[in-house]
């Protein structure tokens, strides 16, 4: 069957070269969604030891190297480093299009050279009126157990405040639940 297109998520390490050239065979156009800053930094959000970083860049991978951005592992960061760089040159021939989550993400892609007939948005935020339900008695929260990921907040949220439901959380990570 004829594919329209084919969305391009979170591929490293799976996808390289070989499989994007077979991918393009297909004719159809490869979309790549953004929603992170993988493409300029090891461990995807410019933060380190609490604090921005915009040490590394599309082309330069160094510092993530030396400060062991990605997993907090040298060897790890190392083949991050050459994986990351042969994605960005091997996007610029095969990728048709980009999907930006944010504002700030497609601004990011611009930055970065990208040129703006290649970007999309398509906002995955969730509007500042949502809330918990007063009726509700559990609360789930579902991702990588990492500080920039949010889960410090929720569980200082949950601390501070007792009247909320029951907490659930499901992920991996290093913050220990």
């Amino acid at each position: 069957r004829q594919q329209d297109s084919i969305q391009l998520h979170n591929y490293f390490p799976l996808i390289g070269k070989f499989e994007l050239s077979e991918i393009s065979k297909s004719g159809a156009k490869k979309i790549r969604v953004i929603h992170n800053y993988r493409k300029s930094c090891l461990s995807g959000n410019h933060f380190r030891n609490h604090n921005i970083c915009n040490l590394c860049t599309r082309k330069d991978f160094k510092p993530g190297i030396k400060f062991r951005c990605f997993q907090k592992s040298f060897w790890k960061s190392l083949i991050v480093n050459f994986n990351s760089k042969k994605i960005n040159n091997l996007e610029e021939f095969y990728i048709d299009k980009y999907v930006a989550i944010s504002d700030h993400i497609r601004k990011y892609l611009i930055q970065l050279g990208i040129p703006q007939s290649k970007i999309e948005m398509i906002s995955n935020s969730t509007k500042p009126q949502n809330k918990i339900r007063q009726d509700a008695n559990e609360f789930l929260f579902v991702g990588r157990l990492e500080p920039e990921k949010g889960i410090m907040l929720v569980l200082d949220t949950w601390r501070e405040y007792s009247d909320l439901p029951k907490l659930n959380i499901v992920g991996t990570g290093s913050v220990d639940k």
